[in-house]
């Protein structure tokens, strides 16, 4: 193997006699096993996020990344973006219900078919007496498109 490199145990001494170490042969395989990984920058969302953001969600679905909220240094968001992975393409996410209300430092997670949306701050980003701590849930569904609030259903 050109990929691998093999450690081979010397049981003889200079003079010739036999010693024994105790160790093994030893393979260290280099060879690919996956393909090689790197970073990709993907295309420009400026078009749509306006400009740069933070505070934000960002989660993965399929082949497709999802952007939620956050805020722009004046303001906090809510808008939804999606990035298509495999032809590096961004878009708005069309949806029905109600999405959580602008915000940022929340939480995200993907389980199954939808990404949950939790907590995080709203308000004025400019006045910290009328940022309110979210303590809400919320549930984008990927196979329907529909955001659903889950704030009165929980206890």
């Amino acid at each position: 193997d050109s990929d691998a490199v093999s450690i081979c145990t010397d049981t003889s001494s200079s003079s010739g006699e036999t010693t024994e170490t105790g160790m093994d042969d030893m393979k260290l395989d280099f060879s690919p096993k996956e393909p090689q990984h790197f970073w990709k920058q993907l295309q420009s969302c400026e078009e749509f996020v306006g400009t740069k953001r933070s505070k934000h969600t960002m989660v993965a679905w399929d082949d497709r990344v999802y952007v939620f909220g956050g805020d722009n240094g004046k303001k906090m968001l809510n808008d939804f973006l999606v990035s298509h992975v495999r032809d590096s393409s961004w878009a708005r996410v069309v949806y029905t219900g109600q999405p959580p209300a602008p915000r940022y430092h929340h939480s995200a997670v993907v389980f199954n078919n939808s990404m949950f949306i939790f907590g995080g701050y709203t308000g004025d980003i400019n006045s910290n007496s009328n940022l309110r701590n979210k303590n809400d849930l919320h549930e984008y569904c990927f196979t329907t498109s529909q955001w659903v609030d889950w704030s009165d259903k929980i206890k």
